[in-house]
């Protein structure tokens, strides 16, 4: 189970640092690139436009309360505001962060969202959101990229069919 998550920009790479770290103490972390921030975004607002209670809604005016509802919902009940606890087993310094290379995500019947960050080799994330945590995942990834002066916003692009993505 995943604890935390943050992303944090870091001028001096060009990168927002993505570190996550699970209930069994184990961290990982990920550079992302701007274009790779892009990809991820769209795919979180994939798994938002799947929602029933937003996809149910009939007028585009509709879908856009719901969402700004749901949006406030999750955001009352994150807490963006607890730093990041370091994990007991500590990150060596002389082991390097990979670089995302390939996101891989599939949105699921039930709601949820499987979503797979890898580098070019090595292990990567793999992880299941739920809508609220989608919402909170775009807030704090939206956050680090305007940092970065970044000027992305979270795409809202339309889902247009069940099944796997991969991009690369």
């Amino acid at each position: 189970m995943i604890r935390q998550i943050q992303a944090r920009y870091d001028a001096e790479q060009d990168r927002i640092l993505l570190r996550v770290s699970r209930d069994d103490d184990k961290e990982f972390r990920i550079w992302l690139t701007r274009r790779f921030l892009s990809l991820i975004l769209k795919a979180l607002n994939q798994h938002l436009e799947i929602d029933p209670d937003i996809s149910s809604q009939t007028s585009p005016s509709s879908k856009e309360e719901v969402k700004a509802f749901k949006r406030e919902q999750a955001l009352e009940q994150a807490d963006f505001q607890q730093p990041f606890a370091d994990s007991e087993e500590s990150y060596p310094l002389e082991q390097t962060v990979p670089v995302a290379f390939k996101l891989n995500y599939s949105l699921l019947k039930d709601g949820l969202m499987r979503l797979q960050l890898l580098p070019r080799q090595g292990e990567g994330l793999d992880f299941v959101l739920t809508s609220q945590i989608s919402i909170s995942f775009i807030e704090m990834l939206t956050a680090a990229g305007v940092k970065g002066q970044w000027q992305l916003t979270a795409i809202s692009s339309p889902y247009t069919g069940q099944g796997k993505v991969q991009i690369n």
